[in-house]
């Protein structure tokens, strides 16, 4: 029985043009491009396997999708449902419409796990065209929501234990993970203090914006 990212995929890869698996699966480069074996990517297709967000955006790229185009977004709702449930998913959204607050730290909370896992840039790619929409619906500033986002995802780069940027210094300098962890814990744990009154009071944000923005 499929998913709601099984379903999705396989009509979005019909769609582009490509009638088989198999015809996917070959003509973007196989496993040296989508990072995932044959098989794995068949059992994405009949809902036994889900993609980490990396392979997410390689499965975009494979659909000839421009990121932050409806067939994008909907594969990275469609994901995104398929990963919380669809009933958690909408539960989780409809109680937190109402407070703004609430909404962009559950957000904060995301971007931080995704971004610890995941480059910057994919992570923006991928996600801003799922989330915009929600923050606009809920009445949030979308300057304000950019630089929460970016922040945030910065943050995720340097968390450790699996903060990209750490395991990329601790491999040139030599360093272990507990030895330089310690050395960003007090920078980290200012920014995510930073980060927290950002949530609380967004004028610090959006009031500084209107002055260079008019």
């Amino acid at each position: 029985m499929g998913t709601i990212f099984s379903d999705t995929l396989v009509k979005l890869r019909q769609e582009a043009g490509f009638p088989t698996a198999y015809r996917f699966f070959h003509d973007n480069g196989g496993d040296k491009v989508l990072g995932m074996c044959y098989r794995k990517y068949l059992m994405m297709e009949q809902g036994r396997n889900l993609p980490v967000l990396g392979r997410l955006e390689r499965l975009i790229v494979g659909l000839h999708m421009p990121f932050g185009t409806p067939a994008a977004r909907e594969l990275t709702l469609a994901w995104l449902k398929t990963m919380a449930g669809e009933e958690s998913y909408a539960g989780l959204l409809e109680p937190l419409m109402g407070n703004q607050t609430l909404l962009m730290l559950v957000i904060v909370g995301i971007l931080l796990i995704i971004g610890m896992g995941m480059d910057l840039t994919p992570t923006i790619l991928v996600l801003t065209p799922v989330l915009l929409p929600v923050v606009k619906m809920a009445g949030i500033d979308p300057v304000y929501f950019g630089v929460i986002f970016i922040v945030t995802g910065s943050i995720g780069l340097i968390t450790p234990p699996v903060g990209t940027v750490l395991n990329v210094v601790c491999g040139i300098t030599k360093l272990t993970m507990e030895d330089l962890t310690k050395g960003v814990w007090p920078f980290l744990f200012t920014e995510i203090v930073i980060l927290l009154l950002f949530v609380i009071f967004p004028k610090l944000v959006t009031v500084p914006a209107r002055w260079f923005f008019g």
